[in-house]
């Protein structure tokens, strides 16, 4: 899933408007934005919105883990 898209599930699940989640870390239009996949937030930003929303890093970068780990061979 996309960095937009669990930001705004959370947002949504949590009844938050755009201008909601942006009071005093951006401006509604970036949160938009985001969403929309249309840019990603300065790291500092992003990490307040994460903070507000009661997500991790992880959460929203979640396409980039792997469950799997490699196999390890030993001869």
């Amino acid at each position: 899933m996309f960095l937009g898209s669990v930001i705004y599930d959370k947002r949504r699940s949590l009844n938050l408007t755009q201008s909601d989640l942006a009071n005093g870390l951006c401006n509604q239009n970036t949160i938009s934005k985001m969403e929309k996949h249309n840019m990603t937030p300065q790291m500092d930003v992003l990490i307040k919105i994460c903070q507000r929303l009661d997500l991790s890093l992880n959460d929203v970068f979640s396409e980039f883990s792997s469950d799997s780990k490699p196999e390890q061979t030993f001869i």
